[in-house]
């Protein structure tokens, strides 16, 4: 439950439930997520344009508009609440309204690519770090979204210990018709920023230590794999672990060195190699499905937890015969399997590269589509830049510099309201209306503030 209500020159706002109790101040043309954010008590939210739905809530008492120039309307305390987008919603009187509270890791954060190998053409690790530089809490097996261009997400599984709270690294297989994956591998370099979503998921370590354990991967499912290993120490169990990681090739089981280094650190942690096709005359491992070895490797898997993760075709035909054949508990298939199917056709707007720069030198670049405002594509990547009217051109809290300046589509009343804000230049843009084109890969954005506070407001 949250109360609003609206004074002189500002609008206070006391967030009241049974966890907390908080007081901050509002104007009547912000809108009530952006006041949230603001006073650092977040309504729950994601596109923050009236789209996804995610900040509907109910005001329950008082007087608002939806849109800062809407009609208003009023609701009584006695009458019917009405429903409403708190993106959309701003007050004008006292309200009483009823929203969800933005939760804990679901904030967009800006990551930034800090380093990319490639241990086979195919397969890219990827080191990113956060530069907001707060700690990124996960368990071990979990996924992230990345925001890519447009409204999509990409999701992958987190290859890191969970205790390496500021970097994060994933493991990324390249995909015959994937935007995304062609950039990363052909064009993607250090410095490159993307927004992260998460952590998601619950293929997290549930087994008690007396109990064995078999795990399944192929392919990059090996990711979240990793991380359970590494984060739990699966080697210094004293029931047996039995890792059986397949592909097609040789180069599908990418980090062989790493899972012999556990199989040799451990006493009863076994490393088994599978192949559908093997290249090598002298291939030593096993060959065929996961699933088939398990069977013959294992007569009863009664006592047994398994965690599988790869292609769903693995995935469902693993559950099936190891349930069904060798006695599996069906509660204790544990998955996260992944889809590869062919995605959808993106749209055909042209991209660009939009190079950013903060008052602490940091530099970075962001990969965006042309035709989307500044804002819009510094928030898809966690770069949460002030824009207290939500993009109305009132507010100016969105200025950037841009260097060398770029003129080109500037409206009315972006003009207008740059011409009455203190400190303007000719350089100077409102992020909300300043919509990409080819050009502004030749410039450089300069951001007020740091990756963790985009703000040219004192604190």
């Amino acid at each position: 439950m949250f109360l609003i209500w609206t004074g002189e020159p500002c609008i206070a706002m006391k967030l009241s439930n049974i966890r907390n109790e908080t007081l901050f101040d509002a104007r009547a043309t912000i809108d009530i997520v952006s006041a949230s954010m603001q006073a650092g008590c977040a309504i729950d939210h994601s596109c923050r344009r009236g789209i996804c739905g995610q900040c509907n809530g109910l005001v329950l008492d008082g007087t608002f508009s939806v849109g800062i120039h809407g009609d208003t309307q009023t609701v009584s305390k006695d009458g019917n609440p009405a429903s409403v987008l708190m993106c959309q919603t701003f007050p004008r009187s006292d309200l009483t309204i009823d929203c969800r509270e933005k939760q804990e890791g679901t904030l967009t954060r800006p990551a930034q690519i800090d380093n990319i190998s490639f241990p086979t053409p195919e397969v890219a690790v990827v080191d990113l770090k956060l530069m907001d530089e707060e700690p990124f809490d996960f368990k071990a097996g979990q996924f992230v979204a990345i925001r890519w261009t447009g409204d999509r997400s990409k999701y992958f599984s987190l290859a890191s210990r969970d205790c390496e709270k500021g970097r994060i690294q994933l493991h990324i297989r390249r995909q015959k018709f994937g935007e995304f994956t062609t950039w990363l591998f052909e064009n993607a370099q250090r410095g490159d920023i993307l927004g992260l979503d998460g952590p998601f998921g619950t293929f997290t370590w549930s087994t008690p230590n007396q109990r064995p354990v078999i795990l399944l991967a192929t392919g990059t499912g090996f990711s979240p794999i990793k991380s359970l290993v590494e984060t739990h120490q699966l080697w210094n169990r004293t029931a047996p672990v039995y890792l059986y990681w397949g592909g097609f090739t040789e180069q599908d089981i990418y980090q062989t060195e790493l899972a012999q280094q556990w199989s040799a650190a451990g006493t009863d942690f076994h490393f088994v190699p599978v192949l559908a096709a093997p290249t090598a005359k002298d291939w030593s491992g096993r060959m065929g499905y996961l699933q088939e070895c398990v069977a013959e490797d294992h007569q009863s898997l009664v006592e047994f937890d398994v965690y599988a993760c790869g292609s769903p075709a693995m995935i469902e035909a693993a559950r099936k015969k190891l349930v069904e054949e060798r006695g599996l508990i069906p509660d204790r298939f544990f998955t996260d399997s992944f889809n590869s199917t062919r995605p959808l056709a993106s749209n055909s707007s042209p991209l660009t590269d939009v190079s950013v720069s903060f008052e602490g030198q940091m530099q970075g670049r962001i990969h965006a589509e042309t035709g989307q405002t500044l804002l819009q594509v510094l928030l898809r990547a966690g770069l949460n830049l002030d824009h207290y009217c939500g993009g109305g051109a009132v507010c100016g809290t969105c200025k950037v510099r841009v260097e060398p300046p770029l003129l080109d589509g500037m409206n009315e009343d972006e003009a207008d309201l740059l011409e009455c804000l203190e400190s303007s230049s000719e350089g100077h843009r409102l992020a909300c209306q300043m919509a990409l084109c080819q050009q502004v890969g030749s410039h450089t954005i300069h951001l007020p503030g740091s990756p963790g506070r985009v703000s040219g407001l004192e604190d």
